[in-house]
């Protein structure tokens, strides 16, 4: 998969203190649930209208098209190079099956703000899991990606152990509410 990523407009970047300027920006891809497919656009300075023409390859199965999600979250870097997710954007592949060799595809950045995370309901919980990940985000001369730092997943009696099984059978029980644990990170494979 050949993916290209052009330019963004409008973005909501703060603008510097100092000088009154936009900030600093870049694009980070990664496939859906694989730490080891991402790639990172170049910083464009001083934008809120960046051009990045920059094009990245992923290494994906036909077959598997149909189960993948590409996600791109726009970045914001400030003066000490501290950085803040100012939006995302999850395009699942399936929707290539249906379109000829080449596409544009031109998508509204979704909103970083908010703590909640919503999910749409599915059928069968016995084959979902919802596994949380901890990165630390890797900055400075030669540090190129991010880290996973630990993670929990929930799910079934298949996925889930202990506390994370308790919260998920609760959650499955109780669809309509909102259901609260604090979960501890288990250490992130090397």
């Amino acid at each position: 998969l050949a993916v290209t990523v052009r330019k963004a407009r409008n973005l909501r970047v703060r603008k510097e203190a100092s000088s009154g300027q936009p900030g600093d920006c870049y694009v980070r891809l990664a496939m859906e649930n694989d730490d080891r497919r991402v790639h990172t656009t170049s910083v464009k300075k001083k934008t809120n209208n960046p051009n990045f023409d920059e094009k990245f390859c992923f290494q994906i199965a036909t077959a598997s098209l149909e189960s993948q999600t590409l996600l791109m979250t726009v970045f914001h870097v400030d003066k000490q190079k501290r950085q803040k997710a100012i939006g995302h954007v999850a395009y699942p592949l399936r929707e290539l099956l249906s379109v000829d060799k080449d596409c544009r595809i031109f998508r509204d950045l979704d909103s970083e703000a908010g703590d909640s995370l919503i999910f749409n309901r599915v059928a069968d919980l016995s084959q979902t899991i919802i596994k949380v990940t901890m990165m630390h985000h890797a900055t400075g001369i030669g540090s190129l990606f991010d880290k996973p730092l630990g993670s929990v997943v929930l799910g079934c009696e298949l996925f889930a152990k202990r506390r994370e099984l308790e919260h998920w059978r609760e959650m499955s029980a109780n669809p309509e509410q909102t259901i609260t644990y604090w979960h501890s990170l288990c250490a992130a494979a090397v």
